[in-house]
């Protein structure tokens, strides 16, 4: 982008191509939106008639190929809707390469996260919006040809490392606490043998609760990857982790237990015949994406160590980790 020009004005002029076949005759605006996000900036692009989104790439914090990536697989899902229905996203409208933004429609509608909590005192609804999220993830995992294969924890291992080294005071505070200590070693012990039979498909990479909006006619899946062919337990113990803490479901005392109310809901949805919740493959990454957790709500806590929410969340992932185990332990005798 040219110094002198504004980015705003810099952007739209980029636009312009994609925005005339949309709206020749409309007085088109592009404004921040007031959302922030940590890999991209996103604006709003408005006319008095519509209101699209335009995601910008942060140089440095995303990978150079983020949005290349993002908009093929926004690409993929929007070829398939016409098929799969229930595989909802953003329709991409454009995509400048140089720039490392995506032109998409703009979502008017919550994120599961959010909609979970509105329901609170409906549980059978929570637990339909959580077997349609189910659905709509068997329905992005079956882009991809599912295949069983080996589970390699050596790459779990890897990217647990690579999590630890960007939170350092919370690895330094988690090495003086024996329940983090026992938790860890356990995961690298499950790691180590080889594990088959695990389901693999191309991932959404960054499937949670926040990632999921919802309105009337159900789910819209944002901010998939789709790159990374891998076992689709990743996702799926990704999105359960997050729920055990930070959605209504945290209330019950063992909302990741196998038969568990939330991990039934999400199996309605994804299928039996892939999802285990009682495989070693699946508990082994449920631990991985539990300890993550654990790392993440340990340096909120150290950033904010009066905060109570900081502290339940730690608190409340800390008793979910000491469950897992329990579960496993139970499995060995």
């Amino acid at each position: 982008m040219p110094d002198a020009v504004p980015q705003n004005a810099y952007l739209l002029e980029q636009l312009r191509p994609a925005l005339d076949v949309l709206d020749a005759d409309a007085n088109w605006q592009l404004t921040p939106s007031g959302h922030q996000a940590r890999k991209c900036d996103i604006f709003k692009v408005t006319s008095a008639e519509r209101t699209l989104a335009l995601k910008v790439y942060k140089s440095g914090v995303a990978s150079e190929n983020a949005a290349q990536i993002q908009y093929d697989a926004l690409k993929r899902c929007n070829h398939a809707a016409a098929n799969q229905p229930i595989l909802r996203a953003p329709k991409a409208l454009a995509f400048l390469p140089e720039d490392r933004a995506i032109l998409m429609d703009w979502q008017h509608a919550p994120t599961l996260r959010t909609a979970l909590w509105k329901r609170f005192s409906a549980p059978q609804q929570r637990r339909a919006l959580l077997t349609a999220a189910g659905s709509w993830l068997r329905a992005f995992h079956g882009l991809s040809d599912i295949a069983s294969q080996p589970l390699d924890g050596s790459k779990l291992c890897a990217k647990l490392d690579t999590q630890m080294s960007h939170n350092p005071s919370a690895v330094v505070t988690l090495n003086n606490n024996t329940a983090f200590r026992a938790a860890l070693q356990c995961f690298q012990e499950l790691a180590s043998n080889t594990i088959s039979h695990t389901p693999h498909a191309l991932l959404h990479g960054d499937f949670t609760p926040t990632n999921l909006l919802v309105d009337d006619a159900g789910i819209i899946g944002m901010d998939m990857w789709g790159a990374r062919f891998a076992p689709v337990y990743e996702d799926i113990a990704r999105m359960l982790a997050y729920l055990g803490v930070v959605s209504p479901f945290a209330m019950a005392a063992a909302p990741l237990n196998p038969q568990s109310k939330l991990t039934h809901a999400f199996t309605q949805g994804y299928g039996e015949d892939l999802l285990d919740h009682t495989s070693a493959s699946f508990q082994t990454i449920l631990l991985y994406q539990q300890l993550r957790r654990w790392l993440v709500y340990a340096g909120r806590k150290a950033n904010r160590p009066k905060s109570p929410l900081a502290r339940w969340q730690l608190a409340k992932n800390q008793r979910l980790i000491g469950q897992t185990l329990t579960w496993l332990e139970d499995c060995k005798t």
